[in-house]
């Protein structure tokens, strides 16, 4: 709630302008910042997300590493539940719980 109120208060001043990047804005905060008048906002993507997306090795190796090892844990899960099956183990909930 806090950012609506920030948002509305910046849409009262002569000097504010937000940057809205149309991609990436919700109908709500568009709407409470003026939207489309570029007076009062800069519509352009932003280039954030971009910057977030370029990754150097050491992030790639810890994405790799991370998906080796929620896959390892991934498989002991449905082979521990596979023998808990084939024992014919109830768990007290059936499928659809």
């Amino acid at each position: 709630d806090a950012i609506f109120d920030r948002i509305r208060n910046l849409n009262t001043r002569i000097d504010a302008r937000l940057w809205m990047d149309p991609n990436g804005t919700s109908a709500l905060l568009w709407k409470l910042a003026g939207g489309d008048d570029p007076r009062r906002n800069l519509i352009q993507t932003s280039p954030i997300p971009v910057m977030k997306a370029c990754k150097v090795e050491q992030e790639l190796n810890g994405l790799r590493q991370a998906h080796i090892k929620d896959g390892i844990a991934l498989v002991e899960f449905l082979s521990w539940l596979d023998s808990q099956f084939q024992r014919n183990q109830d768990f007290g909930i059936s499928e659809y719980e």
